[in-house]
């Protein structure tokens, strides 16, 4: 094929930090075609001056550009292929520079899934910086997510198998080739990816297991619990979380919260709880402990619910052999001492033990008869509400 002219590389290939031409939107609709058809002319004068002009057009080209790769003519059809791409890149960076230079607000902004986003994630700069580097890492997946629903699916999974394999390799067989790589990720990639599973279109036949094994990397982690840069991304992983509520993902999701210290986060499992979004009951016993490690005094009218659920959860140990039981109920009472101030040891807990950083766990929250369990109850009844003579470290 006859080399891109060399205006169309010079506006592609320009300084990073120069101003996007604007697209240029033709008064004639039949302009665009004229255009298409002339990328055949013999004349290399003018093939090159419709190729720079379809660029210029952005988006405004994309109908002739589509229909111009079913072209008879070979070059033709390549140049469309090849300029497509290129026109729909330029059109977005121009219109994301605009974004960012309305730090006023003041203009209408033609960009994908800005409103849902902005219902979302907020209009703060925080929220604005994050939505800006999205659409430079994969503006592409939110155009398709607003424009062509139907293909969202596909395409989501499809980058995030990508994203695995560049960091860790072929997951379907192809074995860790070249070691990991962490910083083979963008963290406002990530960003594109788990907005666009949060919407409706997104419809997965099975939970997402390497998209958790993406989020739950230090690339991602790190700006996430960001007490500066992190309130957009929190926001935005939250709006998925409960979004995309499933066992699998409540369970990543209290480990995740706990071990970074991302104490918001404790709400968005509250909610996924009470909203009965945790279906199998070691997933409930474990975002109780999520609560419990995380939350403070407030969060116990979320337990109260709980602490009337006699579901087993697994046999209780101590010492040699099985003595009993965990029951949901035996959990939620363990939280609610923890988050009252007091000490569940002196309900009978004896197995109670709190680590930093670490999510508090409900294997050691048991009794081992009914009569125990029956006499912690009653304990903490009776004097659940007098001042803690000895206590948990505050919960505030």
């Amino acid at each position: 094929m006859r080399s891109l002219p060399v205006l169309l590389l010079a506006i592609l290939a320009g300084p990073a930090a120069a101003t996007p031409p604007a697209p240029v939107t033709p008064s004639d609709p039949k302009l665009a075609f004229e255009l298409v058809r002339q990328l055949g002319s013999p004349r290399y004068r003018d093939r090159e001056r419709a190729a720079t002009e379809l660029v210029r057009m952005g988006r405004a080209a994309k109908t002739a550009l589509v229909e111009g790769k079913k072209n008879t003519d070979a070059e033709v059809q390549a140049r469309c292929e090849q300029l497509l791409p290129q026109a729909l890149a330029l059109d977005l960076a121009f219109r994301v520079d605009r974004f960012l230079t309305d730090t006023e607000g003041k203009l209408d902004h033609d960009l994908p899934l800005l409103k849902t986003y902005r219902e979302k994630v907020g209009t703060d700069e925080n929220a604005r910086k994050l939505y800006a580097d999205m659409l430079k890492a994969n503006g592409a997946l939110l155009e398709v997510a607003e424009e062509e629903p139907g293909k969202l699916t596909d395409r989501v999974q499809q980058r995030y198998m990508e994203m695995y394999a560049e960091m860790f390799g072929n997951p379907l067989g192809g074995g860790f080739r070249g070691g990991y790589r962490p910083g083979a990720m963008n963290a406002a990639e990530l960003c594109c990816v788990v907005f666009a599973s949060s919407l409706p279109a997104y419809k997965p036949a099975q939970p997402d297991w390497l998209l958790a094994n993406l989020y739950s990397q230090p690339v991602f982690t790190n700006v996430l619990k960001s007490e500066k840069d992190g309130t957009a991304y929190r926001r935005l992983f939250f709006g998925y979380v409960e979004a995309r509520a499933d066992d699998n993902l409540i369970n990543q999701c209290a480990w995740l919260f706990t071990q970074h210290k991302i104490k918001d986060g404790v709400d968005v499992i509250a909610r996924v709880l009470q909203g009965g979004r945790a279906l199998q009951v070691y997933t409930k016993a474990q975002s109780l402990c999520c609560i419990g490690t995380l939350g403070a005094r407030e969060h116990v009218k979320v337990l109260e619910p709980f602490l009337a659920d006699a579901t087993q959860v697994q046999p209780f140990f101590v010492g040699k052999g099985q003595r009993g039981e965990v029951k949901v109920k035996d959990v939620a009472l363990a939280m609610t001492i923890h988050l009252s101030g007091k000490n569940p040891k002196d309900y009978g807990f004896a197995m109670w033990n709190v680590y930093p950083n670490n999510l508090i766990q409900y294997h050691q929250l048991g009794f081992g008869s009914d009569e125990e369990r029956a006499a912690a109850f009653k304990k903490w009844a009776e004097d659940g509400a007098k001042p803690a003579e000895t206590k948990d470290p505050p919960k505030k």
